[in-house]
């Protein structure tokens, strides 16, 4: 996921007073084909994100699956209470007034499990947020939704994603040349 524009701390691509992230971020591979003429509307579009742009891409590429030949995330916020640890406190508070039910990661693929593209995540055992997302790991496991999930050694930090964006990556790779 391209950023936001550092939107205050952070928008996870929800819809905001201030924007329409999620419509921004729907648009950005309309915007690739028209710059890039070898893109065509059969050129697969992945979706890919870390921390607040995990919890984007999952939650964009379960609510939106026809648009997405697959989806990666790196530590991934995957309960909106999470948000907390990243946001002021008006902001967040803000945030949840406007909260809508699918915002919610795991409803919006309960909702459209059927129709998932594949999708991996994966997080640090040292992340504040590893515990959500073996928690999450699990929940997908109970409900039979497939996925690749890995819990890896680093934290919630720079080195720990330039380390593991070869991840996804590979998997988007895998998709390519089984397709």
């Amino acid at each position: 996921c391209p950023s936001d524009g550092l939107f205050a701390e952070g928008s996870g691509y929800l819809p905001q007073h201030a924007g329409d992230f999620e419509a921004w971020i729907l648009q950005v591979p309309e915007i690739i084909r028209a710059a890039i003429p070898s893109c065509t509307e059969a050129s697969p579009v992945f979706l890919c994100g870390l921390s607040m742009g995990g919890y984007g891409a999952l939650r964009l590429g379960a609510k939106y699956p026809e648009h997405f030949a697959a989806i990666s995330a790196h530590s991934p916020i995957t309960k909106l209470e999470e948000f907390r640890h990243f946001l002021a406190l008006d902001q967040a508070n803000e945030m949840f007034a406007q909260q809508a039910r699918d915002w919610d990661v795991l409803e919006c693929i309960k909702a459209n499990h059927d129709r998932l593209p594949p999708l991996r995540f994966d997080c640090g055992s040292d992340d504040e947020l590893c515990s959500g997302n073996d928690e999450f790991h699990k929940s997908l496991t109970h409900l039979g939704i497939a996925h690749t999930y890995n819990r890896l050694p680093g934290g919630h930090d720079w080195s720990y994603w330039h380390e593991n964006l070869p991840r996804s990556l590979s998997f988007f790779t895998h998709i390519l040349s089984n397709a």
